[in-house]
């Protein structure tokens, strides 16, 4: 069995001035580049920005 953490955060009142799929190409691409920040992330499977 894989373990999974799911992380949740709220975005920055700037956030908004983008699009979701802007936002999330983004923090894919800066966590993908950097997942050793996140202890025991092996790699980025999903990334899913909601609301307006």
């Amino acid at each position: 069995m894989v373990k999974k953490a799911i992380i949740e955060i709220t975005l920055v009142d700037e956030s908004s001035e983008k699009t979701n799929k802007e936002i999330e190409k983004e923090i894919s691409e800066e966590l993908s580049e950097n997942v050793h920040i996140i202890p025991w992330a092996a790699k980025i499977e999903r990334m899913t920005v909601t609301g307006n």
